[in-house]
């Protein structure tokens, strides 16, 4: 993303837009994806300046393993700041988390999905609907109309193209996940969808509505894996449909901050 019209160090211009992406995060997101060379006291101070300026702001909640742990969000400085960011749309309201747990565990999904070698951007439903770079992007408007988790431009077998991702952390009526499937399928441009689901129950219940939508003869768009099996991978991330079809994401052999990127996406 391009410079604020004041003075701003890198590291901190970084964790606003880190923040401005993923909406919520906790220290250890923080230091694992944009900071793991500085040592942690120097991020503390950084957190704490900003703190102190309104720029975030800090409060417990339930965290990814059910214990109460300190977060951070976008303060009030912050979103007047991204009020008149060149980069920003200045018409969009930009999103806080209603899902606290949800979406720390998006950001450690993210995380993950980033940095591996088929990803080639990685767009937060924030990203979507705040940043001008998405908005003028037409190959975007689909996934933005079905407010998908995030979007991945992926690089499979030589071609690109967006796919949006989905993340399921709790269960929900069969009328919710039919209403889900018919919007994506009216969806033709969105030709395949990564869905990534806490437990086998909801990736059941949501194959079961997928095949009770899918046109004869089609092929189905989603493509599974477990919350689990994403975080725990070591060397490949892979995604099945109900066919049994594989789409697989490369993991590197070592990683170190999030990839360089435009936008949030840079480290």
């Amino acid at each position: 993303m391009g410079q604020f019209s004041f003075v701003i160090s890198k590291r901190r211009e970084a964790f606003l837009d880190y923040l401005l992406a993923n909406r919520v995060t906790t220290y250890k997101q923080i230091w694992r994806d944009l900071f793991p060379g500085l040592s942690k006291s120097i991020v503390s101070r950084h957190l704490c300046k900003l703190s102190r300026e309104e720029k975030i702001s800090r409060f417990f909640a339930q965290g990814t393993d059910g214990k109460c742990i300190q977060v951070f969000q976008l303060g009030p400085a912050a979103f007047e700041l991204y009020s008149h960011h060149p980069e920003v749309d200045p018409r969009v309201n930009i999103p806080r988390s209603g899902k606290i747990k949800h979406d720390l565990h998006l950001g450690d999904i993210r995380g993950t999905l980033i940095r591996c070698q088929q990803v080639q951007r990685y767009y937060t439903e924030s990203e979507l609907i705040c940043l001008t770079e998405c908005l003028e992007d037409a190959r975007l408007d689909g996934i933005r109309r079905l407010r998908s988790d995030a979007a991945l431009l992926l690089n499979l077998n030589d071609k690109k193209y967006f796919t949006p991702l989905e993340f399921e952390l709790n269960h929900k009526s069969k009328s919710r996940y039919l209403e889900k499937m018919k919007d994506y399928y009216v969806e033709k441009e969105v030709t395949q969808v990564l869905y990534v689901s806490a437990t086998k129950g909801i990736q059941a219940a949501v194959c079961e509505a997928e095949k009770q939508v899918l046109p004869p003869g089609a092929m189905p768009k989603f493509f599974f894996a477990y919350l689990k099996s994403v975080m725990s991978a070591d060397q490949e991330i892979i995604f099945t449909n109900f066919h049994g079809q594989n789409l697989v994401l490369q993991k590197p052999l070592c990683t170190a901050t999030l990839p360089v990127n435009r936008g949030v996406n840079r480290p």
